[in-house]
């Protein structure tokens, strides 16, 4: 059993599996066994089927993707603007949409599509709690996957009378004095 599914154990059993850590990298509804090392392939299999089509992975989600996060509670999708929003399905982590922005986004790219890890890093800082979100960017930092400058030129993209466009600048340059 490469995967184990909250509806094949039942939610009592899954939820048993994961307080013993005998699963990890529990994504909604699905886990994988303790005895099966975490790739990005694998992560890819558990969060492909949750992915519209129209949309890309980003923020913590293609930070978790690419093996710098723990797996995320929200998946967040960016995409077009007036991108047709799709409902999470039973057992999946909430979706959350952010449109307008295509920078950091390309179609080339094998399913599940994400977003670059600079796109990525700045989305997380901008939408989910910095204390999940600076070790995942520490962590794409250290590993090579961005560099502060990376990050400063994405952020250039984004419009100055953006809400969170501050904070997340004030976040930047504080990972860039580490």
């Amino acid at each position: 059993m490469l995967l184990v599914e909250r509806d094949r154990v039942g939610v009592a059993a899954f939820a048993r599996l994961a307080r013993e850590r005998v699963i990890h990298e529990v994504l909604g509804s699905r886990a994988l066994p303790a005895d099966i090392v975490s790739s990005r392939a694998l992560r890819a299999h558990m969060i492909a089927p949750l992915v519209p089509p129209h949309a890309w992975l980003t923020g913590l989600a293609a930070l978790w993707l690419e093996g710098w996060a723990g797996a995320p509670g929200v998946i967040d999708l960016a995409g077009p603007r007036g991108m047709h929003r799709t409902e999470a399905g039973p057992g999946s982590p909430p979706l959350r949409f952010h449109s307008g922005r295509m920078s950091g986004l390309s179609r080339d790219q094998p399913w599940p599509r994400t977003a670059t890890p600079s796109r990525a890093c700045l989305d997380a800082l901008a939408h989910s709690p910095a204390a999940l979100a600076l070790p995942a960017t520490a962590s794409a930092l250290r590993d090579g996957g961005t560099t502060v400058p990376e990050l400063a030129s994405e952020l250039s993209h984004v419009d100055r009378r953006t809400a969170h466009r501050a904070r997340v600048a004030g976040l930047v340059r504080l990972l860039g004095e580490l």
